[in-house]
């Protein structure tokens, strides 16, 4: 079930629609639930009118009236509850706060609730009513069981700003080849142009968007008036409809442009008009996130200039498949045009255009991914995994398979003698990579970007305490990214680890050193260490091993020296792949702390000083033990259904994340 706001002629609707028409043709049933009455649905007429009667497609409004409709809500409500559906899917902010509501009160037992999923359009908001919504959907967003961006560029800025799920994926816009292909616009564009009276020499810049001040079509005539100067036969073609209409209509006249500017309104076809375009031209100052009009057009074979907004360099290779300007840039936007006019090269970028959609993004293949994706949901609906598993796309099968594999290997770590544990270790995490070969540590690659910025996230905490010449110890690296990183700040950096399935890693330092150890022993030299840190290594500790760990860990530290020791909470779990499947960690997550927990291991073992850092996003404060303590007395005290609500805020779970610095 997709619920959106209105079916109105948008890019997330249209995508929307799309979608669940090719998920109904592949035999899944699928309903389009809108909120409100569209201002206009001939363009859902006319899509929907040429499927197929036998289509398991079903549309549903609501008829809300305003933002909180109690009505509507209990028709949603009342739609949930009868059709069942395995998977939900909110198209954007206001329809996601609905959704949840109507879930949670449907009443669903544990096995039957739905999937929750939120497929996220917006990249910038506009005004206080959209900034108040966002408030309400990022805690909301946090217990979803998926989020579907759909630009690399806008994941990025929602991330960064606490806009997450338990599961997080990008899945790009794409068209349908047949309607928008090369063909189409050889077939439509002579028939087109003499229609509007456009002759073979006017050099025709289309935009097709809604007449939204955002879209900034006044910047569009400002670039016609230009080359017209320059002696180009420009002709501005806008298609779409909007309340900007009669602003564009005057500020076309009030420059004597109007014979050059054709506005053509809505069309349902619109295909046909965007074969009379010689270059296709957006000027968004806002709002734009992955444009599915410019995917259209280059799908066509037409070039297009595109302002810098959301991912535009993501679809366009700036110069090879048209050029990304600078936002509001208008001798920038002038410059691109000039450039596209000659015939050769219009030809040959859109040529290349029309090749970078049906290589990167053919809507069969993000038909897939949603598929895909919808797919491993399913199963899952009553307890999604998270932890290792976020981000995965892999199957339900797939995950419980790997939750399986890791609960008998954790079994055996459990009941194994200190003694046995001493290579055990080493064994069942190289076993763990062997028999679950899509486990996400080796089978999810995040981006470079990515991957550097978590890097330098944690280098700028560690860099509080390491001076240059110090000695750095890291326990469990992973793929020693951090290390290596470090190893340009310090003089000597150790990294210990039990696997050696995931640290093969090329090309190392020449003041790094890779050490394979039981788990539990740092073979280091005594007060030789100046900062150690781990990084969600401690839960991976058998109980009985975490005592020795830290004493040996003291006793490498030179004295002054400090350790940091990052760890999920286990008020807040379990974090790893037990998560959904039982109430506690059963997985790799052999002992999970709560800070006053972790405060007093570190005690006993004989740290002078423990003080626990509280903060997000780089910025981080010490915090005094016992306030923490507090907190998490309360949460432990409450109820564990409310306590599971409210710890869905940022700000609780921010509050409970362990970070400490320990001091020898």
């Amino acid at each position: 079930m997709f619920v959106a706001s209105a079916l109105d002629c948008g890019g997330a609707e249209r995508h929307t629609l799309e979608l669940a028409s090719a998920l109904s043709a592949r035999g899944h049933s699928c309903d389009l639930v809108a909120m409100q009455r569209a201002r206009d649905d001939s363009w859902v007429r006319s899509l929907t009118d040429a499927r197929p009667d036998n289509l398991p497609l079903r549309l549903v409004t609501l008829d809300a009236r305003h933002q909180f409709d109690g009505h509507a809500a209990r028709r949603l409500c009342a739609e949930l509850r009868q059709r069942q559906p395995q998977v939900v899917m909110a198209v954007n902010g206001y329809p996601l706060i609905h959704a949840a509501r109507a879930v949670r009160a449907a009443g669903f037992g544990a096995a039957q609730r739905p999937a929750l999923a939120l497929a996220f359009h917006s990249t910038r908001l506009a005004g206080a009513k959209e900034l108040l919504q966002h408030g309400f959907v990022t805690p909301i967003a946090r217990g979803c069981d998926q989020l579907v961006f759909v630009s690399e560029f806008q994941s990025r800025h929602w991330l960064r700003r606490g806009l997450r799920a338990r599961r997080n994926a990008v899945i790009h816009n794409a068209v349908a080849d047949k309607r928008f292909a090369p063909s189409v616009r050889t077939q439509w564009r002579a028939a087109t142009r003499a229609t509007l009276g456009l002759g073979d020499a006017d050099y025709v810049l289309g935009c097709c968007a809604q007449l939204r001040p955002e879209k900034n079509h006044a910047q569009l005539i400002d670039a016609v008036i230009a080359l017209r100067r320059e002696g180009i036969a420009a002709h501005a073609l806008i298609v779409g409809e909007g309340p900007q209409r009669p602003v564009i209509e005057r500020y076309a006249q009030a420059r004597s442009a109007s014979p050059w500017v054709s506005l053509v309104g809505h069309q349902n076809q619109v295909e046909q008009y965007i074969a009379a375009f010689d270059v296709g031209v957006l000027c968004s100052v806002a709002h734009e996130t992955f444009s599915l009009a410019a995917l259209e057009q280059m799908s066509m074979g037409v070039p297009v200039v595109l302002s810098d907004q959301g991912g535009a360099r993501e679809m366009v290779n700036d110069g090879v498949h048209g050029f990304v300007v600078p936002t509001g840039d208008t001798p920038a936007l002038v410059d691109a045009l000039r450039r596209l006019h000659p015939l050769d090269a219009r030809a040959r970028m859109g040529a290349q255009a029309a090749e970078q959609v049906a290589t990167c993004f053919r809507h069969a293949h993000m038909v897939d991914r949603y598929e895909a994706l919808f797919e491993s949901l399913r199963p899952t609906a009553s307890a999604p995994p998270s932890g290792p598993v976020a981000g995965s796309e892999r199957s339900a099968a797939r995950i419980r398979e790997h939750y399986l594999v890791e609960r008998q290997l954790a079994s055996r770590l459990k009941a194994a003698s200190k003694e046995e544990r001493r290579s055990l270790y080493t064994q069942v995490y190289d076993e763990l990579f062997r028999r679950v070969p899509d486990h996400p540590q080796i089978s999810i690659k995040i981006s470079p970007e990515s991957a550097r910025g978590e890097v330098d996230r944690q280098l700028a905490f560690i860099r509080r305490f390491l001076r240059p010449g110090q000695t750095f110890l890291e326990i469990g690296p992973g793929d020693c990214a951090l290390s290596f990183e470090v190893c340009r700040h310090a003089a000597r950096v150790l990294a210990v680890d039990a696997s050696t399935e995931i640290t093969k890693v090329p090309n190392v330092p020449e003041n790094f050193r890779l050490i394979i150890t039981d788990g539990c022993s740092i073979p280091a030299q005594l007060n030789s260490v100046d900062v150690a840190y781990s990084n969600q290594l401690m839960e991976h500790l058998h109980p009985d091993d975490a005592h020795e760990q830290l004493h040996n860990i003291l006793d490498v530290l030179k004295p002054g020296g400090v350790y940091i020791c990052i760890t999920p909470n286990r008020i807040t779990g379990p974090h790893d792949i037990s998560r959904g499947f039982d109430e506690e960690a059963t997985g790799f997550h052999l002992k999970e702390y709560t800070t006053s927990e972790l405060t007093a291991l570190f005690r006993q073992v004989g740290f002078s000083k423990i003080r626990p850092h509280v903060g997000a996003r780089g910025s981080y404060l010490p915090f005094h033990p016992w306030l923490l303590a507090g907190a998490e007395w309360l949460a432990l005290a409450l109820p564990p259904r409310l306590r599971r609500r409210l710890l869905r805020a940022r700000i609780l779970t921010t509050l409970l994340n362990i970070r400490i610095v320990a001091t020898k």
